[in-house]
């Protein structure tokens, strides 16, 4: 049986990792439909799942996962937005900013 532990960590407001993290949970947003109620059901991404897995990855390989790095890429292309567009897209629901963001890797693609 596995065990776990709980690693309290304590970060500043403004760290790039809480930014990250919140910029994971949104971007990798899952939308599943209940059968039973046909009500959708929102759900964050993993992103304390992912970065944890992508630094034990990095720990015993010594390499960074293709994943993790797709995932920083897109977290700093996203990150270069203007304050106004970032205003605006932290305003969109999951639906919405899932269109915005493959538009722009879709503009990025082609130019």
């Amino acid at each position: 049986m596995a065990t776990t532990s709980v690693f309290p960590l304590k970060l500043q407001n403004s760290s790039k990792i809480l930014e990250f993290i919140s910029w994971y949970e949104l971007a990798f947003q899952e939308e599943k439909l209940n059968e039973e109620t046909g009500k959708i059901r929102k759900r964050k991404g993993n992103a304390k799942k992912h970065f944890i897995e992508s630094v034990e990855y990095l720990l015993s390989t010594g390499k960074i996962s293709k994943e993790f790095q797709e995932s920083i890429e897109k977290f700093n292309s996203e990150e270069t937005l203007s304050p106004e567009l970032q205003s605006k897209i932290s305003k969109m629901n999951p639906t919405e900013f899932k269109s915005f963001i493959q538009a722009l890797e879709q503009a990025k693609a082609t130019a």
